[in-house]
């Protein structure tokens, strides 16, 4: 569905409040708080710290828990459908950002209360849960959460912190491959890789997800490429048939990584921690 003109959101707000006007105020103050979340990744972080019965509805991309799976849906990521929402009465409706940044206008513009979920590092996804863990009275479950992912991060980076620099493994992480599309440092999927021991050979992309050419990559010689396209398929063959990738250290010992998840490494959730680990056991395999 299209956005709607600020008049309709108006028409609509004002028709929906008088029409439950009588059904909210007879809840009482004390009802349970009701949240709307658009972001896969906040959905995560909401059952995470055990928040999941408060959420009326989300996104048909929120697939993660399953249980997210039966919510009531109000449209995908990139197109909710504001009506909806009206209709449902959030508390809050938490949004990702960026993409979503015109839906997070017109939701302001009702005066709807939004939190935007939109980690670009660690230190930013820590500081999302504990900012959804204070909107959803989940204060102590947000700090266990950040305790238990600060954990792991720790324990798998003492697998490999013994290990200089310039001898761990040289990794690509693609997340799209016509135009070639990589994760830079300056990004969250960036600091994934090094978190989990290797060398992100993009370390000097002009942004936190940018455009690369296949020359850098011949010329920096990845010993790992990792695809992560929302596409699946013959993935790891296309990137073998590419001109001169035959030379690659990552095609030569087939260390074409096309089998992660994607969603544990693009979502900015709970579940990082285990994109972290399985990059790590992957690159350090041999």
């Amino acid at each position: 569905m299209h956005l709607l003109t600020k008049f309709n959101i108006y028409l609509i707000a004002f028709f929906l409040n008088f029409l439950f006007l009588n059904n909210s105020s007879a809840s009482g103050d004390d009802k349970d708080i009701r949240i709307i979340s658009i972001s896969p990744a906040a959905t995560e972080i909401i059952y995470a710290i055990g928040a999941g019965d408060s959420l009326v509805a989300v996104s048909s991309y929120c697939n993660w828990p399953p249980e997210a799976k039966a919510k009531t849906k109000i449209g995908s990521f990139s197109w909710p459908k504001i009506e909806k929402i009206i209709y449902l009465q959030p508390d809050i409706v938490i949004t990702a950002g960026l993409e979503q940044a015109p839906v997070v206008q017109q939701l302001k513009a009702l005066n709807i209360r939004t939190i935007v979920c939109s980690a670009k590092t660690i230190e930013g996804l820590f500081g999302a849960i504990e900012e959804i863990a204070l909107a959803v009275d989940r204060i102590e479950e947000g700090q266990k959460l950040i305790k238990v992912m600060s954990a792991r991060i720790n324990q798998i980076k003492s697998r490999f912190e013994d290990i200089p620099v310039n001898k761990r493994p040289k990794v690509l992480l693609e997340l799209w491959d016509e135009p070639l599309i990589v994760a830079g440092t300056d990004s969250l999927i960036g600091q994934v890789i090094e978190l989990a021991g290797g060398k992100n050979i993009a370390y000097d992309a002009m942004h936190a997800y940018s455009r690369f050419s296949y020359e850098l990559v011949l010329k920096r010689n990845p010993d790992y490429i990792i695809a992560v396209y929302m596409k699946r398929g013959q993935d790891k063959e296309r990137i073998k048939n590419r001109f001169g990738y035959s030379n690659i250290k990552a095609v030569k010992n087939d260390h074409i990584i096309c089998d992660i998840n994607p969603d544990i490494i693009l979502r900015a959730g709970p579940r990082i921690t285990e994109a972290i680990d399985e990059i790590n056991k992957r690159i350090y395999a041999q």
